[in-house]
């Protein structure tokens, strides 16, 4: 409260339209807008090998809140993600048939059915940084070797079923392709300790 001249009286000041009211003159003001933190936001793929997915989850695996609950809850506990709100979405991408990467190359090898599951995530940092960034905690994760639990492991806690249908390897040497004028990749940890039988 304030006064008006000389009286002690509080809400004291008087105009045509105020009475007994306090009235407040914005001489000057300097707006300091909060800067909003950097925020990218970036696909990945996880790679599941289909029949094991359609015997662990149902033909209806596609729409099923529950293995998309499970994978992202593991896609948090292996890392990739920092938190169940960061991932803004997990769907699924047709069968693709698909090779393994080696040394920089493409050798074939045996040509084998691969199921993606398409996830989206929300990641603090610049777009550029934030893709090499996702690529190198997906195939941190796909190798277990990290600190946290291998996302194999991870599925494994959440269905075992669909722990024992993730495939590793292809999801490890076959990341999505960083976006143009994204950095090189981080240097990539060692291969995974397990494979899919008969693809390596």
């Amino acid at each position: 409260d304030g006064e008006c001249g000389t009286s002690n009286k509080l809400d004291n000041c008087h105009n045509d339209e105020h009475q007994d009211a306090d009235i407040y003159r914005v001489v000057s003001a300097t707006w300091q807008p909060t800067l909003a933190p950097d925020v990218a936001y970036v696909d990945t793929k996880i790679r599941f090998s289909p029949e094991a997915v359609v015997e662990a989850a149902g033909s209806d695996y596609a729409t099923s809140e529950a293995v998309r609950d499970a994978v992202t809850a593991a896609l948090v506990e292996s890392e990739v993600a920092d938190s169940t709100q960061s991932v803004l979405g997990v769907s699924w991408g047709a069968v693709e048939e698909i090779t393994v990467e080696e040394n920089g190359r493409r050798r074939r090898l045996a040509t084998y059915s691969s199921l993606p599951a398409l996830v989206s995530l929300e990641v603090a940092g610049a777009a550029s940084d934030a893709a090499a960034d996702v690529t190198y905690r997906v195939e941190r994760a796909a190798a277990g070797s990290g600190d946290a639990p291998s996302l194999a492991e991870a599925l494994d806690g959440q269905t075992p079923a669909l722990g024992g249908a993730f495939d590793a390897s292809a999801t490890y040497w076959l990341p999505p392709p960083p976006p143009p004028g994204a950095p090189p990749r981080p240097p990539r940890p060692p291969p995974p300790r397990h494979y899919p039988e008969g693809h390596i």
